[in-house]
């Protein structure tokens, strides 16, 4: 894990005022060589991780790529199994913005190329996931990887305020337009959605 300083900045179109306190967070998404390991030891289920098209779970030589297809509870019991936790919205965008910095993505500013595992770089339409941390270019200044493209990452944050949706960040493989990379794009799904371009990441906080 990378340890991130805390601070204050405002949060989407509404500029709502968020105070995010110190927080530890996975230098990579977590892949599926750790998800088998937690199926393992008993704390975690392999229920529907073949999804579609692109899964990794239980695929030989895809063991450092993301694990996908997990749902909402799925990438919650990973992280409970690691001590840890998913992020609230408001912590991943602190994070993957560098703080008062306010980036667009977490490289920077300028535009996605070759940055990131997507669709819209010079290597085309992508059909999966990338190992992690294939892309150091597109590193946050902490080393953190990947929080740019590469598969979405669920948080803790409700979407909707009756709770049919979760809040998930970071855009993925899939997409092919800049803007969907962009930090501060939200996307919902439903607790029980499921599907090859899903992860997750865990935080904690620091230790004192």
């Amino acid at each position: 894990m990378v340890k991130v300083k805390g601070g204050k900045y405002e949060l989407g179109i509404m500029k709502r005022k968020m105070d995010v306190h110190d927080l530890c967070v996975d230098k990579t998404e977590v892949t599926a060589g750790a998800y088998a390991e937690c199926v393992k030891a008993g704390k975690c289920t392999d229920t529907q991780m073949s999804c579609g098209e692109g899964f990794t779970y239980g695929v030989k030589g895809l063991e450092n790529r993301p694990i996908v297809c997990v749902d909402f509870k799925q990438a919650s019991s990973f992280c409970e199994y690691r001590n840890a936790r998913l992020p609230t919205e408001e912590e991943w965008e602190w994070v993957a913005r560098n703080g008062d910095e306010a980036r667009k993505y977490a490289w920077g500013n300028d535009e996605p190329k070759d940055q990131a595992c997507w669709s819209g770089s010079t290597e085309g339409v992508r059909k999966q996931a990338c190992d992690v941390g294939s892309f150091p270019a597109g590193n946050s200044p902490q080393g953190i990887e990947d929080l740019t493209g590469n598969v979405f990452e669920w948080t803790s944050s409700k979407a909707d305020t009756a709770g049919t949706q979760m809040v998930c960040r970071g855009g993925s493989w899939k997409d092919g337009v800049s803007s969907q990379l962009a930090v501060s794009r939200p996307a919902g799904f439903k607790p029980a959605y499921r599907c090859a371009f899903g992860g997750m990441r865990c935080f904690t906080e620091p230790a004192h």
